[in-house]
C-alpha cells in the first residue's frame, strides 16, 4: 500500500487540504451565524420610529453579518461540491490500486459477482418451474384419458404426459442445484478472502419433483389426482410467492455483501490517509484548494463541451498560482 502512484499520491494530499479548509471554515460559520442571531434579536423595536442614525447602524451592522455568514456558507457548499468530485476520481485510483495489489479485494469482487449468476438461476428456475406446472397440469388430464380402473392401467397417451412431467421436474431440480452451489461457492469465497460470514444468498428448496411424479404414474387414478392436487398447489405457491420472498432475501444479502466490500475499500482508502498525513502542510492548504477547484472546473468544462474526459483530462491540476511580488 506505500508503493502509490503520484497521481494518487496528490488527490489524497489535495483531499487532506479539502477536509483542512473546511475544519478550519465550520467553526467561523457557526460564529458568524450565532453573531447573526443575536444581531436579529437587538433589533430595535417600532424601528420605524427609531431615530435615522440609529436605524442607519443597525441596518448596516446586519446587512453586513448577513453577508459574511451567505459568504461563509457558500465556501462551505464549494468545498463539499469540489469534494465530491474528488472523491469520485479518489475512489477509482483507490480500487485500481486494490484490484492490482491487493488478492483479498478482487477475491471479494469476484465473490459479490456470484449474485448475477445466482439471480440468472433464479430467472431460469422460474421458467423451468412455470413449464413443469403446466406439464403436471396435462399429466393429469390425460391420467383420466384411456385410464383402465379394472387393471389400474394408464393410457399410452398418459404415459407420454407422465414422462414429459418428469423430464421437466429434472429440469427444475438441476437449476435448484446449480443455484444452490452457487451460494454455497460465494460463502466459500467470502470466507477465503477473510470477509468471514457474511449474509448468504438463499437456498432453493431441494424437491424430487421427477421422483414425485414417478410415483404417482404408479397410483390408482383416484390417488394419483388427490397428488396431482397437492404438487402442483406445491409449485404454484413456489412460483407466485416464493420467489419473490428469494428476490427479497438477495437483496438484502446483496446489500450486506456489497457494504462489506465497500467497508473494505473505505479502510484501505483511511490508511492511504495515514501514509500521506506528514505530507500536508497546512500552509500549503489555501493554495492547494483553489487549484482543486480549477481542476474540477476546467474537468467538468471539458465534459460539458460534449468530449468525455480522459484520465488526463481529469487529472490535469493547473499551474501553481505565482505569489505577489513583495
Amino acid at each position: 500500500m506505500s508503493d502509490i502512484s503520484h497521481k494518487l499520491h496528490d488527490l489524497l494530499v489535495r483531499e487532506a487540504h479539502l477536509r483542512l479548509s473546511r475544519e478550519q471554515l465550520l467553526p467561523v460559520l457557526a460564529e458568524k451565524e450565532a453573531e447573526l442571531e443575536t444581531l436579529a434579536a437587538t433589533k430595535p423595536r417600532l424601528l420605524a420610529f427609531t431615530a435615522k442614525e440609529k436605524r442607519a447602524a443597525w441596518q448596516a451592522q446586519f446587512e453586513e453579518a448577513e453577508e459574511a455568514v451567505q459568504l461563509l456558507r457558500t465556501g462551505v457548499q464549494q468545498l463539499e461540491n469540489v469534494g465530491l468530485h474528488l472523491g469520485k476520481m479518489l475512489r477509482d485510483e483507490v480500487e485500481d490500486l486494490l484490484r492490482a495489489s491487493c488478492l483479498e479485494y478482487s477475491q471479494g469482487l469476484a465473490a459479490a459477482q456470484q449474485k448475477e449468476d445466482w439471480a440468472r438461476c433464479l430467472e431460469r428456475f422460474g421458467s423451468r418451474l412455470h413449464e413443469f406446472i403446466q406439464a403436471v397440469g396435462n399429466a393429469r388430464n390425460m391420467a383420466c384419458t384411456g385410464y383402465t380402473r379394472a387393471t389400474n392401467m394408464y393410457s399410452q397417451q398418459a404415459v407420454e404426459g407422465f414422462v414429459l412431467a418428469i423430464t421437466a421436474g429434472e429440469k427444475v431440480e438441476a437449476e435448484v442445484r446449480f443455484a444452490n452451489r452457487l451460494a454455497e461457492l460465494q460463502c466459500q469465497m467470502f470466507k477465503d478472502c477473510g470477509f468471514g460470514e457474511l449474509p448468504a444468498l438463499p437456498r432453493l428448496r431441494e424437491v424430487n419433483y421427477a421422483v414425485w411424479v414417478t410415483s404417482i404414474s404408479g397410483t390408482s387414478l383416484a390417488e394419483a389426482q388427490v397428488q396431482f392436487d397437492a404438487l402442483i398447489a406445491d409449485t404454484k405457491e413456489l412460483h407466485e410467492t416464493g420467489l419473490t420472498g428469494l428476490l427479497a432475501q438477495a437483496q438484502l444479502a446483496e446489500e450486506a455483501q456489497d457494504s462489506a466490500v465497500n467497508n473494505f475499500l473505505e479502510a484501505a482508502w483511511n490508511q492511504l490517509r495515514g501514509d500521506i498525513a506528514a505530507d500536508v502542510n497546512p500552509e500549503d492548504t489555501e493554495a492547494s484548494v483553489a487549484d482543486t477547484e480549477r481542476m474540477i472546473v476546467e474537468a467538468a468544462r471539458a465534459s460539458v463541451l460534449g468530449r468525455l474526459p480522459t484520465p488526463a483530462d481529469e487529472y490535469h491540476p493547473a499551474a501553481p498560482a505565482v505569489p505577489d511580488a513583495p
